[in-house]
């Protein structure tokens, strides 16, 4: 019976299965989520140098602002007087400068060929140190007007680490460099640090912290860690980088637009991932409550449509089980109108083919025990008598039984070489001799007799070593013997080769007047028959010969 379309199973999976939906939906949220935190993440890193640039000026002012109280009054107000003795002019700078209580890193001043001179508090280990080499003091010998700021330096036999702000003495000259005076904090100035934030961090050209909102970091050295080898090495001046065991956006910022050799101090700016992500989080949520939706409503619906597909196909299992147990006569109903019914439908037609198989097994046995019982008959008939005519004759009845074939003629091979013939060699000589033959007439009695065994269906068989069937126009054999067969209504014939030691003896040759087949295991009994007879044949052709020789 034809079904409605709409009522076919692979509709009603479509309808129902929603798993590909929630596969695809799945990664569809998960990709535009992945895809928004991606987006906004890399415009947050790229951006943050941009967020943090003003606290970064509020530094650099800073910086600026405290080299312009100190530095400037001196360059303009306080060191004037070019022509006076170095040791006065420092004297006025020492006594005239305002705020110089905030360098607790000491005062220290250079003559013209950048040796320290005079130190205060006096450390006689720096006199004469020479600090020429040094590319604050480059710069600002190049540059008489302009203040510069020094790396983290080590000075004294106390290791304590310092650094600097720079200016130089002029002669009569206005470029003319006479001496140089460097003001040292050990920490930067308190009185400053209210301009930055927590997590703002200054550090020198060698990556030692200059500035930290945490005083005990002073002078760390960063120059080992990752991420400030990755940001100095790279073109970005921020990533995302994992420190301390959390995720991290950090900014690397030079101080007074660039590195140079009159500040080369850089701004390390970090905010936590999280902290940036955070704004993010709704859209998470709603992605995934969306998501779940999605999830839930098709699952529930898929749930409804497999029990109705399942039931049908659980009774096929059942059924299936009973069949499995011998129940050929189980039978199933379903009325689906899709294609479950189909399959129980042809459920039903197997289960009874099955029970007319089963019914029809015993017959086919009996068959085969009927097969079996005519070979060992055989073999018990051959094995009991050596005279050669008997054993053909009574082979040849009993295949023919057992065939169903009307005519049958029993051969021996004569000539060659012992009175049968090799396989295996040239079969010249050879030629058939009529030993016995069933339902022909008795002008058949001379069929094929000494026919030379290389035109025969025997000598083809032999050669092949099995029984082999032909019709009568594919016989190969000569016109007249093909002709007489004509004139009895033959159409089909079988060679069976008599073959003992690998050597044919002789062959039984049936015909009939009606064409069959021969399943492969009847074709293997009837070369098992051949194969005892030709034993047969064998011991009763050595007895003649000791008969003759005897």
């Amino acid at each position: 019976m034809k079904k409605n379309w709409w009522r076919s199973l692979q509709v009603k999976i479509i309808a129902w299965s929603f798993v590909p939906t929630v596969i695809i939906l799945s990664a569809v949220a998960w990709f535009t989520f992945y895809s928004y935190q991606k987006v906004i993440g890399d415009l947050a890193i790229k951006q943050y140098p941009e967020i943090v640039q003003p606290k970064v000026q509020m530094f650099t002012d800073a910086v600026g602002g405290l080299g312009d109280s100190i530095i400037v009054p001196i360059f303009m107000e306080i060191d004037m007087k070019h022509d006076l003795p170095l040791e006065v002019r420092i004297q006025n700078i020492l006594d005239q400068t305002k705020g110089l209580e905030i360098f607790d890193g000491g005062l220290y001043f250079l003559d013209q060929q950048g040796k320290v001179f005079k130190t205060l508090p006096t450390q006689p280990e720096l006199i004469d140190q020479d600090w020429s080499d040094t590319p604050h003091f480059r710069y600002i010998n190049e540059n008489p007007n302009m203040g510069a700021w020094t790396d983290l330096i080590t000075l004294g036999s106390s290791g304590k680490k310092v650094f600097c702000m720079a200016g130089a003495m002029t002669g009569q000259a206005w470029k003319e460099v006479v001496a140089a005076f460097y003001f040292c904090f050990t920490i930067y100035p308190a009185t400053t640090q209210n301009a930055y934030c927590s997590n703002l961090y200054v550090v020198d050209r060698n990556h030692q912290i200059v500035y930290s909102p945490d005083p005990s970091e002073m002078g760390k050295d960063l120059s080992g860690e990752a991420y400030i080898q990755q940001l100095t090495q790279g073109e970005n001046e921020s990533g995302r980088f994992r420190i301390r065991s959390e995720d991290k956006v950090v900014s690397y910022v030079p101080v007074i637009g660039g590195p140079s050799d009159r500040v080369s101090w850089f701004v390390l700016t970090e905010q936590s991932w999280a902290e940036i992500m955070r704004p993010s989080l709704p859209y998470r949520n709603l992605m995934l409550g969306l998501l779940a939706l999605g999830v839930i409503v098709p699952l529930l619906v898929t749930a409804y449509g497999v029990r109705h597909i399942t039931n049908p196909i659980q009774k096929l299992i059942q059924a299936s089980q009973e069949v499995t147990a011998g129940q050929f006569k189980q039978r199933i109903e379903v009325n689906t109108g899709d294609e479950i019914e189909t399959l129980a439908e042809q459920f039903n037609l197997m289960s009874a083919e099955l029970d007319e198989s089963y019914a029809s097994l015993e017959k086919r046995v009996a068959e085969r025990i009927h097969e079996l019982s005519t070979l060992n008959a055989i073999a018990a008939r051959v094995s009991s008598s050596l005279n050669l005519n008997e054993i053909m004759a009574d082979a040849l009845e009993r295949i023919m039984e057992l065939t169903g074939m009307e005519y049958g003629i029993a051969y021996r091979i004569a000539g060659g070489e012992g009175g049968a013939v090799n396989t295996g060699t040239d079969a010249e000589e050879a030629h058939l001799r009529v030993m016995a033959f069933r339902g022909l007439p008795p002008t058949y009695a001379d069929f094929g007799d000494r026919l030379p065994l290389r035109r025969s269906a025997a000598g083809v068989a032999g050669h092949r070593g099995e029984p082999v069937i032909w019709t009568l126009e594919e016989l190969p054999t000569e016109s007249a013997l093909r002709d007489r067969l004509v004139s009895l209504g033959v159409e089909q014939i079988i060679a069976i080769p008599l073959i003992a030691k690998g050597r044919l003896v002789g062959s039984l040759n049936l015909s009939t007047n009606k064409s069959q087949t021969y399943p492969p295991e009847q074709i293997a009994l009837l070369k098992t028959i051949g194969q005892q007879i030709g034993v047969a044949v064998e011991n009763a052709h050595l007895y003649e010969q000791a008969e003759q020789t005897a």
